[in-house]
C-alpha cells in the first residue's frame, strides 16, 4: 500500500470514529434523543466519511484532475440492467416472504403489513438514496480498490 492509499484509510477512519464519538457524546448528554432517526441519520453520515477522506485529499491524490472527471472515470462502466432487475426482484421476494411468514405467525393480514402511501415510498427512496453503501462507493471503491489492484496486479473478476 502506497503513502496516498494509507493516508486515505487514516483519515476516513478518523473521520467515522469522530463522528461516532460526537454522536455518542451528544446521545449521552441528552442533546440527541434516543430514538431510531438520530441514530440512522448518524450512521449514514458515518457511511459517507470515506468519500469526504477523498474529497478533503482529492488535490493531494490526483493533481490536476478534476473531481468530475474522477466520477465519470471511476464509474464508466455500464450497468448489466438483468442483473439489477434480478436483485430486485429477489429482494422483493424475499420482504414478501418474510411478510407473509410475520402475518401467519402474529395470525394479522399481510396488507396491514405494508404501507404504501407516497410519503412512506418517497421517503424510503430518497433514504436509500444517501444510505450506506452509496457514500462509501466513492472512497472505497472508486479510489481504494483501483489503487491496490494496479500495485498488486490483483484483477477483479465480478
Amino acid at each position: 500500500m502506497n503513502k496516498n492509499n494509507i493516508l486515505f484509510v487514516i483519515l476516513a477512519y478518523t473521520f467515522f470514529w469522530g463522528l461516532i464519538a460526537i454522536g455518542l457524546v451528544l446521545l449521552l448528554a441528552g442533546v440527541l434523543p434516543g430514538e431510531e432517526t438520530p441514530i440512522n441519520i448518524t450512521v449514514t453520515i458515518c457511511s459517507w466519511t470515506p468519500t469526504i477522506a477523498l474529497l478533503v485529499l482529492f488535490k493531494k491524490l490526483y493533481p490536476g484532475s478534476s473531481v468530475k472527471g474522477f466520477y465519470q472515470n471511476a464509474f464508466k462502466e455500464r450497468l448489466n440492467i438483468a442483473l439489477v432487475l434480478t436483485v430486485v426482484i429477489v429482494q422483493v421476494l424475499i420482504v414478501v416472504a418474510a411478510a407473509c411468514l410475520v402475518a401467519y405467525s402474529e395470525k394479522t393480514s399481510l396488507r396491514g403489513l405494508f404501507d404504501f402511501s407516497f410519503s412512506t415510498i418517497g421517503a424510503g427512496f430518497l433514504w436509500s438514496l444517501v444510505q450506506g453503501a452509496t457514500g462509501e462507493e466513492s472512497g472505497w471503491r472508486g479510489f481504494l480498490q483501483p489503487s491496490i489492484e494496479k500495485k498488486s496486479g490483483f484483477i477483479n473478476f465480478l
